[in-house]
């Protein structure tokens, strides 16, 4: 019994046990870790730091002119709003759907477990530009379903919308 126990419990790896993986694994995994890591940093920090610098350089060096004149001149306070709005609203639908699913995936017995948990994993398997699409199609000007419930509802013109062409 004692054997069974002492078999289980989480061992410390040592410096002898990294040399060892090392040695049996070669340094491939380090250097798949690095290039990660480096990619991460180039593609994602350095834009970053770029934009960050550029906010703040102005005709004679760096300050906060741009962000007063931002704030001064701000004539989008509503778009600013309703993109507020929007993103806490998406997230908190999000969330309690996805808790909900969670829950009643992971502690009921709920029929058609595995095809709530395909469609939880067909969300990270399509790409974001599907989704995009998908939630585009119904709100084409003219023709899209949110367009035709806007005319019979209102009984008029259809919503005025912002599209790629005009």
């Amino acid at each position: 019994m004692k054997a069974a126990l002492q078999e289980t419990r989480p061992q410390a790896v040592s410096r002898g046990a990294m040399a060892r993986l090392i040695a049996g694994h070669g340094l491939g995994p380090i250097l798949v870790a690095l290039g990660a890591a480096a990619a991460i940093l180039i593609l994602t920090v350095w834009p970053m730091i770029w934009l960050v610098i550029g906010s703040l350089t102005q005709k004679q060096g760096y300050g906060l002119g741009r962000y007063r004149e931002l704030v001064d001149k701000f004539a989008f306070a509503d778009v600013l709003l309703n993109s507020w709005v929007y993103a806490l609203g998406t997230a908190l639908s999000a969330m309690l759907i996805g808790v909900t699913l969670a829950v009643l995936v992971a502690r009921t017995d709920m029929p058609f477990k595995r095809t709530a948990r395909l469609l939880a994993i067909l969300a990270f398997v399509s790409p974001p530009w599907l989704t995009a699409m998908a939630m585009r199609l119904p709100r084409q000007p003219e023709r899209g379903f949110h367009q035709r419930i806007a005319v019979l509802h209102r009984r008029r013109e259809a919503l005025p919308m912002q599209t790629t062409s005009g």
